[in-house]
């Protein structure tokens, strides 16, 4: 795509990252003297939203509130300005990927390796936190702690050195400062709040400890802990229904281990740790027969290895990005006022609200291995080792640059040497690095285009495409195909070991599905194991019918 114009100075746009509802992200340098040149993200409001002050307010705390806090394990924001009528923000530019990427392609080992590298990451990610929980004012030296709200896979981001950072503090409340947040407002992600964040009670620290517990009871288990189909029904969850230890679904998680996360999740916030530092301390105590917690070169190691396709893809497409640069110079930037005041310019997102997803509380979750189902109590329930292949780099890109958490290694090329932490040799066996990077970068390309309702397969695409010109009757030389009858059925199907399951092409879910919705009339079906085995069949789906396949046969 062509280089957007720059911002103002001393920003330049080299191109857009995503754009939502709300805002856009770009890629943008600070060019100075002497051949000065940073990378940053720039974040900036959309133009029909410039004239909404409770927008613009929402942006303006953000920036407010995320300037004050400088830790190694927050992305730090550099400015708050306004340039063609239009408030942006300045950011902190990451290499690496967004949290609800790497928990998905984690590969969980029976011997519960794993747990070491979630340990580590928690860790990190409570070390933020805790900095703003514990926040003073620096003239006064009052405390003025800072509550997220938002703290989700999606605002939560690890660098290819292993760091993990906090994102996006823009529903984040300074708890001096009163009540601004108007009665009967909930502000964040529903699947993660704390019972009295959903109610709309008071918060505090414990309320990002439910949070995070939340987080990584789902990265052990590789299922969404509330997700459910409506708003009702994930505050239900939340407040009502039992929560399974992940032992349930991971035999390997030990007991202790199950008791700190169960009692971060505890309902009542006087049940659940104190403060986040104290949930960290207990998960990496529980995990502690593993050995230490992983460091920052482990996880980073474990980045450069598993994410591999969509670092390589992103790298090439930032890196054509510089080559090429802004376009057109914007005019001088007016810049907030100290106490967080803009002159004009009523504007302002602090989350991305992309096209497709239900505004506000919506989960940036098109990358997201893990299952948006129900969990069934007492049901042994398999979790899967994730590994996103190849064909799923178009697929990645999207969701990798929100909140300023963007791909980058520059050179476009691998790692200078090869990990030699516990992290390396994460790849599949006989994985030939070079040709996954170059088959990332030709994805740069496919990820621009307009995503279908369902993730494209794309193999199985290939397969069902016609032979010749005169083959349109048979998809892929096997036989008629028919078209569609009206309306939908239901498809009931089971792999063991997991498969995620293509119908004529597009990405339906992975095992087990029950009754999932699919157009009646004669299918092609792809299941695609983690080891990228696969197998292909046809079936008949009956308008208003349930087809119950049973197991695929291996």
């Amino acid at each position: 795509m062509s280089a957007s114009p720059s911002v103002a100075t001393p920003y330049e746009l080299l191109t857009l990252l995503a754009r939502g509802g709300m805002a856009e992200l770009h890629l943008a340098r600070r060019v100075g003297l002497g051949g000065f040149s940073r990378l940053l993200a720039v974040k900036r409001i959309l133009p029909h939203l410039s004239e909404d002050p409770q927008f613009a307010q929402m942006f303006l705390d953000e920036g407010r509130i995320a300037a004050r806090l400088t830790h190694p394990n927050i992305c730090q924001v550099f400015d708050l300005g306004e340039a063609d009528g239009r408030l942006f923000l300045a950011m902190e530019y990451l290499e690496g990927v967004a949290w609800d990427l790497f928990a998905s392609v984690l590969p969980h080992d029976a011997g519960g390796a794993y747990l070491r590298l979630l340990a580590g990451a928690i860790t990190q990610f409570a070390a933020g936190l805790s900095y703003a929980h514990e926040l003073r004012d620096p003239h006064s030296g009052a405390l003025t702690p800072v509550v997220h709200r938002d703290v989700s896979p999606q605002n939560l981001f690890v660098t290819t050195a292993g760091i993990c950072k906090v994102l996006d503090f823009g529903v984040a409340k300074v708890l001096t400062e009163g009540k601004r947040t108007r009665s009967g407002v909930v502000k964040g992600k529903l699947a993660y709040m704390a019972p009295e964040q959903i109610r709309g009670q008071a918060v505090d620290a414990r309320t990002d400890v439910f949070a995070l517990a939340t987080v990584l009871w789902e990265a052990i288990t590789g299922v969404r802990l509330f997700e459910r189909s409506t708003d009702f029904l994930v505050w239900q969850a939340i407040n009502e229904e039992p929560i399974p230890p992940p032992s349930q679904l991971r035999p390997e998680v030990p007991a202790a281990l199950d008791r700190a996360i169960l009692r971060g999740l505890a309902r009542d916030p006087a049940h659940r740790p104190a403060t986040i530092t104290e949930f960290a301390d207990e998960v990496r105590d529980a995990t502690a027969w593993l050995g230490p917690s992983a460091d920052p070169s482990e996880l980073g190691a474990a980045v450069r290895e598993l994410c591999v396709v969509p670092l390589a893809a992103q790298a090439a497409k930032v890196n054509a990005a510089q080559r090429h640069g802004a376009t057109t110079p914007g005019p001088a930037p007016t810049h907030a006022s100290e106490d967080g005041g803009a002159r004009h310019g009523r504007a302002g997102s602090t989350l991305l609200d992309l096209p497709g997803e239900a505004s506000g509380a919506g989960e940036l979750s098109a990358s997201v291995g893990l299952r948006a189902r129900p969990v069934a109590v007492g049901r042994d329930t398999r979790s899967p080792r994730r590994w996103l292949g190849w064909g799923a780099a178009a697929l990645l890109i999207g969701s990798l640059g929100l909140a300023a958490a963007l791909v980058l290694r520059p050179g476009g090329g691998a790692p200078a040497s090869e990990p030699t932490t516990p992290g390396a040799g994460l790849l599949p066996a006989g994985t030939d690095a070079g040709a996954v990077a170059a088959s990332a970068a030709a994805a740069v390309d496919a990820a621009s285009a307009p995503a279908p309702a369902w993730p494209v397969d794309a193999g199985a695409v290939a397969a069902a495409a016609p032979r010749d010109a005169g083959s349109s009757g048979r998809v892929g030389g096997r036989g008629p195909v028919s078209a569609a009858e009206e309306g939908t059925g239901f498809l009931t199907i089971d792999s063991n070991p997991y498969a995620t399951i293509f119908v004529d092409g597009r990405r339906l879910g992975d095992t087990p599905l029950f009754r999932a919705e699919v157009p009646a009339g004669r299918r092609r079906v792809r299941a695609v194991r983690a080891d990228q085995r696969s197998k292909t069949f046809t079936i008949t789906i009956a308008k208003d019918k349930e087809h119950a396949h049973g197991a695929i046969a291996w």
